[in-house]
């Protein structure tokens, strides 16, 4: 998707999360919390999202039933992750660490050409 940033330039991959049964403001505590204010950003609508966040627990701290959360994301193609009980630092660092530092098929190409190259320039220095 559009939504990875990371390129050459050495910008940091971005994401953009739906949330589901999770209260906006706990997750943006959390995303604060890791210092992802410019890497996750929240959307509105799934069809936007690259992936759906969701938490076990309710507010209220009752279990919530993760079916509609999981059929949402299949049906929208996108990767359904629980983050944990609760949104904390922690669990939303754990959940979403391997998204934001996982290259796409085309990064890994150009970082390779990269170190192609830098091989050749040293091989001839």
């Amino acid at each position: 998707p559009s939504s990875s940033s990371s390129s050459s330039s050495g910008r940091q991959r971005v994401i953009k999360v739906f949330r589901f049964g999770v209260e906006a403001a706990a997750v943006q505590r959390a995303v604060d919390a890791c210092g992802w204010q410019e890497r996750v950003l929240q959307v509105d609508a799934i069809g936007q999202a690259d992936v759906l966040i969701a938490v076990k627990d309710t507010a209220g701290g009752r279990h919530q039933n993760l079916t509609q959360g999981e059929r949402s994301a299949s049906n929208a193609g996108i990767p359904f992750v629980v983050v944990g009980r609760r949104m904390t630092k922690d669990s939303l660092h754990k959940a979403l660490n391997p998204f934001l530092n996982e290259l796409t098929p085309a990064e890994a190409a150009a970082r390779a050409a990269e170190a192609a190259k830098d091989a050749e320039r040293k091989a001839f220095a």
